[in-house]
């Protein structure tokens, strides 16, 4: 998936048996492509539940 296809689809995810859906703003995607140097990578990495901190 893209980043552009996250602004308003966002990923749905479940924690404890509840369904979430988390979806991003500007601010988000400005932070993450801070810090993966490339929003697409970032967004690869969510979606295989890669996420860690920097």
């Amino acid at each position: 998936m893209k980043a552009s296809e996250l602004k308003n689809k966002g990923i749905k995810f479940t924690l404890a048996d509840k369904e979430y859906e988390l979806k991003f703003n500007m601010n988000t995607f400005c932070k993450l492509e801070e810090i993966y140097d490339d929003i697409n990578k970032a967004f690869e990495d969510l979606q295989n539940m890669k996420i860690k901190s920097y």
